[in-house]
């Protein structure tokens, strides 16, 4: 449910402000980074979710009801790809590997650290 509400909150936003957007940035901590990327990966209009201590897999993180029999974190990261998962705080053991696997789509540079909020959403 809690990623159903991001997206509808992202739906309201984009209806309701009379700017158009170029793109949507979430930016989650802890165990809501989980549901800010199951939300990037079911939302293409989400082009960047900026990360602080993401848990690295479901087993330290929100339950999320029989996820686990099909997939973990790491590879709900790479669905988010070829838009940006920048991390404010190191990456998570299981998310560090996601770049191999974003080859693939010739887009490494999906994944990115980023020492603080204004560097992860490209201010300066």
């Amino acid at each position: 449910m809690q990623v159903w509400d991001v997206l509808r909150a992202v739906d309201y936003l984009i209806a309701t402000q009379p700017l158009r957007f170029r793109s949507v940035t979430l930016l989650a901590r802890q165990n809501m980074a989980v549901t800010a990327i199951y939300a990037a990966a079911f939302d293409s209009r989400i082009t960047r979710v900026a990360l602080e201590d993401p848990p690295s897999t479901h087993w330290h993180g929100p339950a999320m009801m029989n996820v686990l029999r099909t997939t973990d974190l790491a590879e709900v990261a790479a669905m988010v790809a070829p838009r940006q998962l920048v991390f404010l705080t190191a990456r998570p053991f299981g998310i560090r590997w996601n770049p191999r696997r974003i080859r693939l789509y010739g887009r490494e540079s999906a994944f990115r650290q980023a020492a603080g909020l204004s560097e992860a959403l490209e201010l300066r």
